[in-house]
């Protein structure tokens, strides 16, 4: 435990635990909610790329962009992965050259096996209740991250689809995201540039080896990230209360 802050509505902790590679740290905030009991559910992070270039995350930005999560009773965890703001080492968006980006992918795949084998020493959190919440490159790599990491229970991936580009096959999601089996909600705009709908999403949402009726293409009027916020926060909480259970008083 490095940090601790609380405030009316909720604590928020920063905490560093070894990586399972090498001698690096994983650095992760977790914010706890004031309006429900522990154990807590959780939701777990994954950024856009602009964590790539970034040096330092913005948590007050992440508070007020996915904090209904905290306000309906989850935990909400935000792991700073290996290459992404403080533990930046010079990968960028793009997933060039190949390889460092393949050896990033492994090393992402470790740092969420990490931090659940930290919440699963925690007595208040239930780490059988985890999901996975992937902004853009993370939604992308929610096609491999949940197929590897077993111990996720549903994943919400928003303004994701695969990408225009062809990955080493080791970490290629079209190999993996027929692995992928637990409950996803994806949230996509029709017009996304950055993920198009006919060639990018669709086949996404069609290659997801989660059976049909766990799972949901929700697409909505706007581009990349362009959504009637209401809407989509309340879809949001209904698939974790739907998948997860609700959350204790």
């Amino acid at each position: 435990m490095e940090e601790a802050v609380t405030t009316d509505g909720w604590s928020r902790e920063k905490v560093t635990f070894d990586a399972a590679y090498g001698v690096d740290r994983v650095i992760a905030h977790i914010f706890l909610p004031k309006n429900a009991s522990p154990p807590f559910q959780s939701v777990v992070y994954f950024p856009g790329g602009f964590a790539l270039m970034d040096d330092k995350v913005n948590l007050a930005n992440f508070e007020e962009t996915r904090g209904f999560f905290l306000k309906g009773g989850r935990a909400l965890i935000f792991p700073i992965y290996k290459g992404t703001y403080d533990r930046r080492d010079g990968l960028l968006p793009g997933g060039k050259p190949p390889a460092f980006f393949r050896d990033h992918v492994i090393a992402w795949v470790k740092d969420l096996g990490r931090l659940i084998d930290y919440l699963e020493t925690r007595k208040d959190f239930d780490a059988t209740r985890v999901a996975f919440f992937g902004d853009s490159l993370g939604a992308y790599q929610g096609g491999l991250l949940p197929a590897v990491e077993r111990r996720i229970k549903a994943a919400i991936l928003s303004s994701g689809g695969f990408q225009n580009r062809k990955d080493l096959p080791e970490v290629f999601p079209v190999n993996f995201i027929h692995r992928v089996t637990i409950p996803v909600l994806m949230i996509n705009g029709r017009y996304d540039s950055s993920f198009p709908y006919e060639s990018q999403q669709r086949p996404f949402f069609q290659l997801l080896g989660t059976p049909e009726k766990d799972k949901k293409h929700l697409i909505f009027e706007g581009g990349h990230g362009s959504f009637p916020r209401p809407e989509a926060v309340r879809e949001c909480l209904d698939w974790l209360d739907r998948y997860l259970g609700p959350v204790r008083p």
